[in-house]
Formats: structure tokens, C-alpha cells, sequence
């Protein structure tokens, strides 16, 4: 691992926000110039102010992660292959591109969550101005013929 200098700390932190990990960055793979990733998060704890640079590139990361799924929704390139019978949709192909948006809006509603996370409301007229829901979730056996 090499010694900690600026021009490494742009170089992670320039990466972290074009929408690559530290697990990416600086895991077992990295370069051999770039820290691992335990001495990475040392220097975390060491440093504030850097803690606050990396919070702004993981902000950047997450703005990034948004406009690829853009990319990859609007991506039909190979949603239909050729074969012998002409063009054929390529459902797995199409189900990847589901699976790679659907990951990242996970990922997005974690690392950021009052930006891209679900929004709840909770409004009625009880005490507090909110209304309680009860739900009750039954499960039959698989000998209970009966439908619930």
C-alpha cells in the first residue's frame, strides 16, 4: 500500500462518486498504490474532514446510480436477439435490465433515504391525527383444504 497523499484521496474519492464501491476500489483487486480497505476507513476515523469529502462523494455516487437507471431503462439495444427466424425478444435479457434497476433503487432508498426512499403517510382523524391499521397475515397449512 502506498503512503496516504492527496492526489490518492481524489483519486477514491473522484472514483466513489462516478459510482464505484471502496470494496471496488480498494479491495483485494485494487492497485497496488491505492490503501485497502481497513486502512481506508482508518483514515476515516482519523480525519473529519475527510469523512465529510467522502459523504459528498457517496451524495455524487447516489445521483450517479439515478441516472443509471435511466440509461439502462431506456436501453432496448438487445431486448430482441436474432435467430434463424428473424428477431426474438429476449425476456432474460429484459428481466437482467429489471434486476439491475430494481438493486439499485434498493441501494438508493438505503444510502439515501429521505431523497429516494418510499414516503409513508399516516393521516385519519384519531388521537394525533393518525389512524392505526391492524393487519393480520393467516397462513394455511398445506392439509387445510379450506381458502382463506
Amino acid at each position: 500500500m502506498g503512503k496516504r497523499t492527496p492526489e490518492i484521496i481524489d483519486e477514491i474519492l473522484g472514483r466513489v462518486a462516478k459510482g464505484e464501491s471502496i470494496n471496488k476500489i480498494c479491495g483485494k483487486d485494487r492497485d497496488d498504490w491505492l490503501p485497502s480497505q481497513a486502512a481506508w476507513h482508518q483514515w476515516l476515523c482519523d480525519d473529519a474532514d475527510l469523512v465529510e469529502k467522502y459523504a459528498r462523494a457517496c451524495e455524487d455516487r447516489a445521483a450517479c446510480i439515478f441516472e443509471d437507471m435511466l440509461d439502462i431503462a431506456d436501453d432496448a439495444m438487445r431486448d430482441f436477439r436474432v435467430s434463424d427466424k428473424g428477431p426474438v425478444f429476449d425476456a432474460e435479457h429484459v428481466q437482467r435490465a429489471r434486476l439491475r434497476i430494481d438493486t439499485r433503487k434498493w441501494m438508493l432508498a438505503r444510502m439515501a433515504p429521505k431523497k429516494y426512499g418510499d414516503k409513508i403517510e399516516i393521516g385519519g382523524t384519531g388521537p394525533g391525527g393518525a389512524i392505526v391499521t391492524r393487519i393480520i397475515i393467516q397462513a394455511a397449512s398445506p392439509d387445510d383444504d379450506s381458502e382463506t
